[in-house]
């Protein structure tokens, strides 16, 4: 049987802890590829999606998240849902017209995709 313990934490405790962490995964993500290149049999599947996120100091503001995988990526362990092995992230706040040119510049960075299957989103 599980014990649980209640910890209280104030809101200046979340919001200094969050802040930190953001601020350091800022300098990791967005940063290169890290996917490998998309092999000549390959896909490279592109989703995004957004959402609008209430700041404190700017008020309304877009918050968008790209995820890219290539099918070499996708595996079926014993016949269950399938999962995805590797996959990059784009992360950014702001307009989807920046968030479109950090997503078209990872996209472009595989080369020419024009000798595999291709993109699909």
């Amino acid at each position: 049987m599980r014990k649980f313990i209640d910890v209280e934490v104030s809101v200046s405790q979340v919001y200094l802890v969050t802040d930190c962490y953001g601020k350091l995964a800022e300098t990791e993500v967005n940063v290169s590829r890290s996917l490998e290149p998309v092999k000549k049999d390959e896909v490279l599947y592109v989703q995004a999606d957004g959402s609008m996120l209430l700041t404190r100091d700017e008020g309304w503001k877009e918050v968008k998240v790209g995820r890219m995988f290539t099918s070499g990526s996708c595996i079926d362990p014993n016949g269950k849902s399938g999962w995805i092995r590797h996959c990059q992230y784009v992360a950014h706040l702001g307009n989807s017209k920046d968030f479109t040119q950090q997503m078209d510049s990872f996209i472009e960075s595989y080369g020419r995709l024009g000798t595999s299957p291709g993109v699909c989103f």
